[in-house]
């Protein structure tokens, strides 16, 4: 995708961002608030004109999405995942929140799904780097076809419905990897 667009995907490793950034080099990012404190990321996310996710608040909520609506009109492409924390395994994802979603219709911008599969999980939640290091960690990246609010059915035209259409798509090809 090189248009204006979300780009979603799930979480399974610390690293995603970049593996994505790598192939959306004009992408911005929405990043968690304790990427600040952390003293590799902060200032890289804050100079590039990342956006900082939010914080659970309604008004959060609001800042975030007006701030991707800005970006999808200025033209990037907005990467996210909608976990809203790192997957718990290669192929369980879990509910993806909606508020970006919101912002696709908004705009009137596909979603670009990706699958992120780690076999072993890598840099995954509460897994230190020692174990990140004692073996060979790969990741698989699939780019699926982008969904356009248009091609789901009338009843299915929400962020829920946006934001499940894309998790089905992501979760069906994390099964499929999985079988390889």
């Amino acid at each position: 995708m090189t248009s204006p667009g979300l780009i979603a995907g799930n979480h399974p490793s610390l690293l995603d961002f970049i593996v994505l950034i790598i192939d959306f080099p004009q992408a911005v990012c929405i990043y968690k608030p304790q990427a600040k404190k952390n003293i590799i990321l902060s200032d890289y996310v804050q100079s590039v004109g990342y956006i900082e996710g939010m914080n659970g608040s309604k008004e959060d909520s609001k800042r975030v999405l007006a701030e991707c609506c800005n970006k999808l009109r200025e033209g990037h492409q907005v990467t996210f995942f909608p976990e809203g924390t790192r997957s718990k395994s290669a192929t369980k994802i879990q509910k993806f929140r909606t508020t970006l979603f919101h912002s696709a219709i908004q705009e009137n911008v596909p979603i670009q799904p990706v699958a992120l599969y780690c076999d072993p999980l890598f840099l995954g939640k509460n897994q230190s780097w020692l174990d990140f290091s004692s073996g060979k960690n790969k990741m698989t990246i699939s780019y699926l076809p982008p969904i356009h609010l248009s091609s789901l059915p009338a009843e299915e035209q929400t962020a829920r419905g946006f934001a499940s259409a894309v998790r089905n798509a992501v979760q069906k090809e994390l099964n499929r990897l999985d079988k390889q």
